[in-house]
């Protein structure tokens, strides 16, 4: 153990079908604090969880929308 303690996050556990605590793992890919995999504490059942912007041309200005995901991996 680093000594660093893990970030948690109440989400919905599809597995466990109701909110619980998730950990977020150590990042593979380099993303650390951002990488938006999760883990159940409860169940170990993986998450993908953040937001992305969609920005799109409408009538000749441009719209910008924040989305928040949760989908289970």
């Amino acid at each position: 153990m680093n000594g660093v303690a893990p970030l948690l996050r109440e989400l919905y556990c599809f597995t466990c079908a109701k909110k619980a605590l998730f950990e977020q793992p150590p990042c593979v890919d380099g993303h650390g604090a951002e990488c938006d995999e999760w883990a159940c504490a409860v169940c170990g059942a993986a998450v993908v969880a953040g937001s992305l912007t969609i920005t799109v041309e409408r009538h000749g200005r441009r719209v910008s929308r924040r989305i928040d995901i949760h989908r289970a991996a």
